[in-house]
């Protein structure tokens, strides 16, 4: 009774390898998600199976301890930390925790400058004569010449951050995930860093170790080789989620110290 033509017919003359398929198929696929975010605006990627759970590692918050802070709080930090808990790409989260700290820089940079200088300004013996004011150049100069970001972070950390603290928390932190994530001797980006975690080191590595992280992820492949290099996206992001219960720690302690 009723009619079905044949319009087409699609036949595989081999078995194709699932492997083989797969590959082809991603290309076609994020083809098609790259349409879609060009004239849609919507911007979709396939999931990545997580190798740590590392949003778990700080617990569930009981209800009971939903109770209002008295302590009040730099908005401009929590922006950028509002920014960073909510962003889905570890990436983007490590640089907005990045930014809480950098944002303390020059403040931290002047004070140690200031302190400097007032050590010899406000001395019972300073007169201003051409050799005392030849010291206080020497000191501004000096300053500005160490005042690389690595050491700017150092100084934020060494300022708000109880080194103790600090490696109780990369000790805690290995512990849950059952591995030395930043103790042991790793290879991040085209070069190896590992955390001394002990009394007058533990800072120090710390903060070359974020700062390598940061710029792996602004200046792309300026220095470094392809392979080396972050690629959004890419198995790149996993390296850098292992990074973020480091960081976030630190921001949060120096959001909670500048607090009023």
């Amino acid at each position: 009774m009723f009619w079905f033509p044949k319009t087409i017919t699609y036949s595989v003359p081999r078995k194709i390898d699932c492997s083989k398929l797969l590959s082809e198929g991603m290309k076609a696929l994020e083809g098609c998600l790259f349409k879609l975010a060009v004239e849609r605006g919507e911007c979709w990627d396939f999931s990545k199976k997580r190798r740590y759970k590392t949003r778990g590692i700080y617990g569930d918050t009981d209800d009971e301890n939903m109770l209002i802070p008295l302590a009040s709080y730099d908005s401009n930090m929590l922006k950028y930390f509002k920014v960073a808990i909510s962003s889905q790409f570890p990436s983007q989260s490590f640089l907005a925790f990045y930014h809480i700290l950098e944002y303390n820089f020059l403040t931290v940079s002047d004070e140690a400058l200031h302190g400097r200088l007032k050590s010899h300004i406000h001395s019972t013996n300073f007169y201003g004569t051409d050799d005392q004011l030849e010291t206080i150049i020497s000191v501004v100069k000096k300053h500005n010449d160490k005042s690389d970001e690595t050491e700017m972070l150092s100084r934020v950390l060494r300022k708000y951050i109880d080194e103790d603290e600090l490696i109780e928390h990369i000790n805690d932190i290995e512990s849950k995930v059952g591995e030395k994530l930043y103790t042991k001797s790793t290879e991040i980006f085209g070069e190896r860093f590992q955390v001394q975690n002990k009394k007058d080191h533990a800072i120090t590595n710390v903060a070359k170790l974020l700062k390598h992280v940061r710029n792996a992820l602004v200046h792309s492949s300026a220095r470094y080789n392809r392979d080396d290099c972050h690629i959004p996206l890419t198995e790149s992001e996993f390296v850098v989620e292992s990074y973020i219960p480091l960081i976030r720690f630190l921001a949060e302690k120096v959001i909670y110290a500048k607090s009023l």
